[in-house]
């Protein structure tokens, strides 16, 4: 099986008509009674120990726990203890600490006990310093600050004056592809492994250690192997770069110690084996997770203080990236943890010289990199920091994140930002095309016009801007009175009056509907201007033309749209002579655009081809292209001012069926199914040959009874059977809509959206949802956050989650699906991570989703798993985002 088929979501949409009803909130997890507090500390982890303590091949003589105590440790992280069920204190060894990130402890295990208690905070406590029992396996990320990787000695040099520590986690195998404290960058760190080979019997074992750059290998205390310098990582290996290594059966503890130059290209690190001469000969091979010697994992269930005192700490994970040519930003979430007195008053220091409130508070973030954030839960709290690194985690863009991203930068404290970042701000919301970000573009516009340095081209943008976001707000007439503040800004140059004009005689059409005002500035621009060599006195003539179009008054239309022509200066010259076969050629190569599923590029395309040939706006072919391309877009309005104009245009009546069809099917996308059945209806009485060319009687029949659903609805007063899917979201808490599960156990755990994960264990572990009135044939979101412990190599090879859709609910799903794949998730090594993809709906009434995960190895938790209905505008405005020119 390929790599990209093992890292996966597994989500089953299946068509369903179900209700979203709550399932009953899964029954509290039994546990015994808490034993007295160890006096002097301050917080304590209930911890949860994983697997199964009834196999003895499973049972190990010490447990692993990773405590998110950040704020409350020494600086050293050695004020921890660990305490039994039944009180009795046990000696622990701190393997790794991040002063801003996790504490990596191991302690002696107590028979079969389920829970034990990790205590933090106390200064006048001994250090814990037990001695590491030789069992489990860590593995340090830390920031290389060495200046040279020629010798041993250089590389302790360096990992003596390298002390931040970027991350830190448990492992099975030494089988390293990501720098996890900084996941996009391979250079300048340095990875220490640190664990036990189990030997299974006494013979000569050869041993290699595959990195970039250098790279250290030491058994029972003894360098065995060394590469040193800039070093390019490979699978193939010399046989004399072999170390061949006489071992006894039994337990030899080893570190690995790897670093990465300023000139590394992969982050690359695995340690192998072979065996010639053993009873099975071993070939080369990475030294499986069985010659490890394992230690049991517990994970913290919560954060408690003394007495009931308040205790917290928080999760975090990046929740999505947009990025435009000259614009990156990063959606983080963070998820307060334990309990305040006030969760609404947590207030957050996001590291970046913004602040927030609350306890799940969402941020953007302008730039990658690293920020601390800390975290303040009131006075008896102390201030938790913790280190969070921005980077674009390889997950797909969510058509959400742009809505979702203006509306967080609303509601943040953006007046003290630099100006540079208030215009990065301003730029962003210029390109995202969000119907929410008018507001915020009209408070940001004011307040760049009162900065004194604004030049006069940038002066007047911000001002037409200003115009359309007024006017977006349905407050046209301020907005035109700010076109004479902006022609009073232009002063004597043209090329900025024009800009005014047509900004406002836009207005003047689209928002107050004065189309006689409208006509006269677009004449005015025409009649002061037209020799000047500016597309934009072009483009008042082709509106002109379009207003003219749109009142259906086609000889004065195609009046102003061969005025069109002659305006624009040099740029247009050259559209004359071969223009019949430009634009015959233009359009064959839109078209093909547009079947090969490329919307945007063909809309940029046709506007371009507007410009050059404004009369082929009468045409039915360029009609007909523009009428589709903004129907697949989502932009049905437009799309259905198209396909008006092309009813109208009696010459091509040849384009009547396919232009009913579209006004049939912009109403179906848009959920009006009602006066979808009423084109439909037109469409199959008018043109029935090509309603049986397309069959089209099923999704006549879909939108009957759609339509009817939702007007027998109507009548009871209840909506509930004609409202369309709205969404399904779950973080498994009690209360919340939980759906079917089958083997995914729900437990307390620190999630990401809230205490309660879902816990992954084993195979076939799914859940199911039933979703009323999807969208037929539209697209879904599907996200869910994932955190793994001790996997082996990456999670694509032994954890993934597959998806598939299907029509119907209930005894009536369909047998096959509708759409089905299967999504990779790359290894987060303890920490939250989302994965996401985007699906389509069946060409149904109703749908039911499924995901099913399976884990091999170690321990998968997913929380705040959505499904989301997706619109085609959402997509095309992610799509026009992304793929935006850079912003002059």
């Amino acid at each position: 099986m390929s790599p990209n088929r093992f890292l996966q979501i597994c989500v089953f949409l299946v068509g369903g008509a179900a209700a979203l009803q709550a399932a009953p909130p899964p029954a509290p997890v039994e546990e015994p009674a808490p034993p007295p507090w160890v006096p002097g500390y301050r917080v304590r982890f209930p911890l949860r120990p994983t697997g199964d303590f009834t196999n003895e091949n499973a049972i190990t003589e010490s447990v692993e726990a990773r405590l998110p105590a950040a704020g409350y440790l020494r600086a050293d992280g050695s004020d921890i203890c660990v305490q039994t069920q039944t009180g009795e204190l046990l000696p622990v060894s701190v393997l790794s600490h991040n002063p801003a990130g996790d504490t990596l402890i191991q302690f002696k295990r107590h028979g079969n006990d389920h829970v034990y208690w990790a205590y933090a905070g106390n200064p006048t406590a001994p250090p814990a310093n037990a001695p590491p029992i030789q069992e489990g396996m860590s593995v340090e990320f830390r920031d290389w600050a060495g200046d040279s990787l020629a010798s041993w000695a250089d590389i302790v040099a360096g990992l003596k004056k390298s002390t931040t520590v970027t991350a830190n986690a448990f492992t099975e195998m030494v089988v390293q592809n990501a720098n996890v404290g900084r996941p996009d960058s391979n250079r300048n760190f340095t990875a220490s492994y640190r664990g036990f080979l189990r030997i299974p019997e006494t013979s000569t074992y050869k041993f290699h250690v595959g990195a970039e750059d250098a790279v250290f290998l030491f058994i029972d205390g003894n360098r065995v192997f060394d590469q040193k310098g800039s070093h390019r990582f490979s699978v193939r290996f010399p046989v004399n770069e072999w170390i061949e290594m006489e071992m006894t059966a039994g337990v030899h503890p080893f570190e690995i110690h790897h670093v990465c130059g300023s000139d590394a290209i992969v982050s690359a690190c695995s340690f192998y084996y072979r065996n010639d001469s053993a009873v099975k000969k071993i070939g080369p091979s990475w030294i499986p997770a069985e010659m490890f010697a394992r230690a049991t994992l517990a994970e913290a269930a919560g954060i408690e203080g003394k007495d009931g005192a308040s205790a917290a700490t928080f999760a975090w994970g990046v929740d999505d990236t947009l990025s435009t040519p000259g614009i990156t930003l990063h959606l983080a979430r963070f998820e307060a943890q334990g309990r305040t007195k006030d969760p609404t008053q947590i207030k957050w220091d996001f590291g970046d010289g913004t602040h927030g409130t609350g306890p799940s508070p969402s941020h953007v973030y302008f730039k990658s990199g690293e920020y601390k954030v800390t975290m303040n839960a009131g006075a008896d709290v102390p201030p938790i920091a913790q280190r969070v690194y921005m980077w674009t985690a390889p997950s797909p863009t969510s058509p959400y994140s742009l809505a979702k991203a203006v509306e967080l930068l609303s509601s943040s404290d953006w007046t003290d930002w630099d100006t540079q970042r208030v215009n990065s701000l301003f730029d962003f919301l210029t390109v995202s095309e969000q119907p929410n970000r008018w507001p915020l573009v009209e408070k940001i516009g004011r307040h760049l016009l009162n900065k004194p340095d604004v030049d006069l081209k940038r002066r007047v943008t911000l001002q037409t801007i200003l115009m359309d976001a007024m006017a977006e707000q349905g407050r046209a007439d301020e907005s035109m009175q700010l076109m004479q503040d902006a022609l009073m800004a232009a002063g004597k140059l043209p090329s900025l009056q024009v800009l005014v004009l047509l900004k406002g005689a836009d207005i003047q059409w689209n928002y107050r509907k004065e189309f006689k005002e409208a006509s006269q500035l677009y004449e005015k621009i025409i009649s002061e201007h037209r020799g000047l060599d500016s597309p934009a006195v072009r483009e008042a003539a082709i509106h002109w033309g379009d207003l003219y179009t749109q009142a259906g008054d086609m000889v004065q239309a195609e009046e102003r749209y061969r005025l069109a022509k002659t305006l624009g200066g040099e740029r247009f010259a050259a559209t004359g002579q071969t223009e019949a076969i430009q634009r015959g050629a233009q359009l064959r190569i839109a078209e093909q655009k547009l079947r090969s599923g490329d919307v945007r590029g063909t809309r940029l395309l046709l506007e371009r081809m507007e410009m050059d040939f404004p009369e082929q706006k009468l045409e039915g072919m360029y009609r007909f292209m523009r009428a589709e391309t903004d129907r697949f877009a989502g932009r049905y309005e437009q799309a259905m001012q198209h396909y008006e104009v092309l009813l109208k245009l009696r010459q091509w009546a040849g384009f009547r069926d396919r232009a009913i069809h579209g006004m049939a099917d912009c109403y179906l996308r848009g959920g009006e199914f009602a006066k979808s059945l009423e084109w439909f209806d037109k469409l199959r009485e008018s043109f029935p040959e090509y309603y049986e060319l397309k069959k089209l009687e099923p999704v006549y029949a879909l939108v009957k009874t759609r339509a009817e659903r939702a007007e027998a609805a109507k009548k009871a007063g209840t909506g509930s059977g004609g409202e369309m899917f709205r969404g399904y979201a779950t973080g498994f808490e009690p209360g919340q809509p939980l759906g079917s599960f089958s083997k995914i156990v729900f437990e307390p755990a620190m999630g990401i959206d809230g205490p309660t994960v879902g816990t992954v264990k084993g195979s076939l572990c799914a859940v199911s949802q039933e979703l009323l009135n999807v969208q037929p044939g539209g697209d879904c979101w599907v996200e869910y956050w994932y955190r793994e412990q001790l996997q082996t190599r990456d999670v694509a090879a032994w954890s993934y989650v597959g998806i598939a859709m299907l029509a119907g609910i209930g005894e009536n799903v369909a047998k096959a699906p509708s759409d089905s794949l299967t999504l990779g998730m790359g290894r987060s090594f303890g920490q939250w991570r989302k994965a996401a993809t985007r699906m389509k709906m069946p060409m149904a009434q109703d749908a039911t989703i499924r995901l099913s995960f399976t884990n091999f190895y170690g321990l998968m938790r997913v929380d705040g798993v959505k499904i989301l209905p997706v619109t085609d505008r959402q997509i095309d405005s992610l799509r026009s985002f992304i793929e935006a020119s850079e912003i002059e």
